[in-house]
């Protein structure tokens, strides 16, 4: 992407909502990673052996927060996957043994040769069940684990460290301090963990002036779902508007959502630049996914439906709707506010202006 910067002269205004600076987005369909790693649905698979059958299958849903993941393996042999590390020792694993109605998967943090300290399950059991000699389990999972024993997945593409072992029973050795497997199946992999899909549409990281960063837009098609990612002043509200170069008109309105200091997220309709036009408060379409201060600067992250004529007041012309399978060019205006909060008092002030074209 090429980005072109054009000054114009300085001035100063007063009014209501938004400075009126003006940036050009740009959608793309590509699966590349913005600023803040954020991805669509993340997958990877592996083939331990071919006979008999041991793989992993894994996908990563960030705007879930959730992973799934599919073991396959002998009936007849507890087989095991360990996580972020290419030997036992202190490695997060999960251990599929038993047999018939007494199948289970436990968690655990392995030892430097051995069965290690089982923890406390934060997996589900969706599905376990066997035909034959082969045993499939879906497990679900939490990416993100607070917790040093665990393994917290990657929400962007990767390239982690795995270990493997296929036993050689369907029990595993918990009274004794190995795990060992004579049959020799087990070893060390590297497992890339890359985007599922190649149909979501991206923004990559822009400045917005010299105060906000947009960090990334996606538009995820199949979940009808935007994601941003936002960073401004952690001590004033600050926003941005979507479909027009201006404060819009009432032919032309602009659609902006507004992040202030109360961990709120405003939506609003603005037709004008006047003082008297604060704009139309909309019902709010947006969820917070985070919201992070770090010296001074806060970043926010929130998801909203890409669908608006799913709208139940019937408002949904207020709302701009995000592409969903075409690249298009998004003129955009963003702001600054001088308080923590938003509100129909509020004035803001500019001293001059920027456009940028990306």
């Amino acid at each position: 992407l090429n980005v072109s910067a054009s000054t114009m002269s300085p001035k100063t205004m007063l009014f209501r909502s938004f400075y009126i600076i003006s940036s050009w987005i740009l959608l793309l369909m590509t699966s590349s990673v913005n600023a803040q790693n954020i991805q669509y649905n993340l997958s990877a698979s592996a083939v331990f052996i071919d006979t008999p059958p041991f793989n992993l299958t894994l996908n990563v849903y960030p705007t879930k927060g959730l992973l799934t993941m599919n073991l396959t393996g002998p009936a007849d042999n507890w087989f095991a996957v360990g996580f972020g590390n290419t030997v036992m020792a202190n490695t997060y694993t999960i251990i599929c043994s038993g047999t018939g109605k007494n199948t289970t998967c436990q968690e655990m943090k392995l030892s430097d040769n051995g069965y290690g300290t089982p923890l406390a399950s934060t997996i589900t059991r969706d599905k376990d069940h066997s035909i034959g000699n082969v045993r499939t389990v879906d497990i679900t999972r939490n990416i993100t684990i607070d917790e040093k024993e665990y393994f917290s997945f990657p929400t962007y593409t990767s390239t982690i460290n795995i270990i493997f072992a296929l036993g050689d029973g369907h029990t595993t050795f918990d009274s004794s301090s190995h795990m060992s497997t004579t049959s020799g199946n087990s070893g060390s992999r590297r497992l890339t963990i890359a985007n599922g899909l190649s149909n979501n549409l991206t923004v990559d990281a822009v400045a917005l002036g010299s105060q906000i960063m947009l960090n990334g837009i996606v538009v995820y098609p199949d979940q009808d779902i935007v994601q941003f990612n936002v960073t401004g002043p952690a001590n004033v509200y600050f926003g941005i508007g979507f479909n027009g170069t201006n404060m819009g008109s009432s032919a032309a309105p602009v659609y902006a959502i507004i992040c202030d200091t109360a961990n709120v997220t405003h939506e609003e309709q603005f037709q004008g630049t006047l003082v008297s036009q604060y704009g139309t408060t909309l019902t709010s379409l947006t969820k917070i996914v985070s919201n992070t201060v770090v010296d001074g600067r806060r970043t926010v992250v929130f998801n909203r439906k890409r669908n608006i004529t799913q709208v139940d007041n019937n408002d949904f012309a207020k709302y701009y709707e995000f592409p969903a399978n075409t690249t298009k060019n998004v003129p955009v205006i963003y702001a600054i506010g001088t308080t923590e909060k938003w509100g129909s008092s509020n004035i803001m002030n500019r001293s001059c202006c920027a456009g940028n074209v990306i």
